[in-house]
């Protein structure tokens, strides 16, 4: 059969870039030209990945850690996904069968993984290899110092740092900006502070997405009017001032 080439595009350099609103409301970087580092080689059911032309790896979706690749089979059939560990050489050290890898993140240094399950969170220790389950949901993220915080949405609580905070409303994300724990419910932005989380900012409308750039905090606020929905683009520096970058009106 036939080879079909996918290539995935990593950016080289943020200079010079800046932050607009694409046509379905969401932050994207108008950014230099892109070069290729690995590629997706398909052919029928079964994925190769080829890294800069020297390591190959089955999967379709590569993570270039520190000291180590991890490279997914994540199917969209009936298949198990598999996750595959491979040190720095490319030798495949252990691999993870899972009915699904949903949200599959990892942490800053290459030291943890994460994944939703379809039924719980499953934080994966890459440095032992072991696994520990915990009943949370979809919502998840590593801090900088790699530590996961998460929601659980059947006890509604948030957890983080082996405390649960009482959270009433769905958190759709988590950032940790500048060392300040955000949480975005579809109402509000909250942050940690001391023992409980507050509000800083609530949205007219409701939160759609968020990034930080360059050491800035940017949000999408979406608003619907009749058939009409209005994205707007905040940027903030100290969590207080929000100052709108664009403001796009979709009829």
């Amino acid at each position: 059969m036939r080879k079909l080439y996918l290539y995935i595009f990593l950016l080289i350099s943020l200079t010079s870039s800046a932050q607009k609103l694409n046509k379905i409301g969401k932050i994207v970087l108008d950014e230099l030209p892109q070069a290729h580092e690995y590629r997706v080689i398909k052919e029928g059911l079964n994925s190769t990945i080829n890294y800069k032309d020297s390591l190959f790896f089955n999967g379709n979706v590569l993570y270039v850690l520190p000291n180590a690749f991890i490279a997914n089979e994540e199917t969209a059939d009936d298949r198990p996904d598999r996750i595959n560990y491979h040190d720095s050489t490319g030798k495949l050290i252990v691999s993870i069968i899972t009915p699904r890898i949903i949200n599959f993140k990892v942490s800053k240094k290459g030291s943890f993984a994460a994944f939703y399950n379809q039924e719980n969170i499953l934080l994966v220790n890459l440095v032992n290899f072991t696994i520990d389950t915990l009943f949370g949901s979809h919502s998840f993220t590593f801090t900088n110092d790699e530590k996961l915080i998460y929601y659980d949405s059947e006890e509604g609580v948030i957890v983080y740092n082996d405390q649960l905070y009482a959270c009433n409303e769905f958190p759709y994300m988590f950032l940790d900006y500048n060392s300040t724990i955000l949480a975005f419910t579809s109402s509000k932005i909250i942050r940690l502070s001391g023992n409980d989380f507050i509000t800083i900012r609530e949205f007219e409308g409701f939160f759609y997405d968020a990034r930080i750039i360059d050491n800035n905090l940017y949000v999408v606020e979406k608003i619907v009017k009749r058939k009409d929905a209005i994205y707007t683009l905040y940027k903030t520096s100290d969590l207080v001032k929000f100052e709108i970058i664009e403001k796009t009106d979709y009829k």
